[in-house]
């Protein structure tokens, strides 16, 4: 532990830090006005990074250090909830095959056992789909090439951009 910090609960570490965000994001108001050495700057985003990166590393560990206090769910002040959820990282989907079977299913759930007729159109069908591959977005390139605007279907912010840094080499 440092020794060269005052010693504070963890709730006034939480509250400092809130306090030296709120502190941060009034220096930022101004930030854009101000003629800027852009690479001491970009060490300080990536300074910024490295809190951002670790303060999530924090609330994991603060995070497993609970998750067997709790049953099922914890009732917190101001309406909140805690709910312990349970799932195990997927990795490599076979996208492929999993969408012939799911595409499979909803076309045999679509026919009519008794008379063989097709009870849903194939638009239906395919939007049925989406319902379990449930994108979290769409590719707007891709879409593009369809001659689709995805604006026309989605809430659209302004544009940004971004800075990636990492090593060289």
């Amino acid at each position: 532990m440092n020794t060269d910090l005052p010693q504070l609960t963890m709730q006034e570490t939480i509250d400092e830090m809130r306090r030296l965000l709120a502190h941060f994001d009034e220096i930022l108001l101004t930030f854009a006005e101000d003629d800027h050495n852009v690479v001491e700057e970009l060490g300080r985003l990536q300074a910024l990074g490295y809190i951002k990166q670790s303060i999530a590393e924090t609330y994991k560990t603060m995070e497993a250090a609970l998750i067997d206090d709790i049953d099922f769910q914890v009732e917190l002040p101001g309406g909140m909830v805690a709910e312990k959820m349970t799932g195990a990282p997927r990795k490599a989907w076979q996208h492929q095959r999993l969408g012939q079977e799911v595409a499979r299913r909803i076309v045999d759930s679509s026919v009519d056992m008794d008379t063989g007729e097709i009870l849903k159109s194939t638009e239906e069908m395919i939007t049925e789909l989406l319902k379990y591959a449930a994108p979290s977005y769409w590719r707007v390139k891709t879409l593009k090439e369809l001659g689709i605007d995805a604006n026309k279907y989605a809430e659209t912010g302004e544009a940004k951009q971004s800075i990636k840094i990492t090593r060289k080499g």
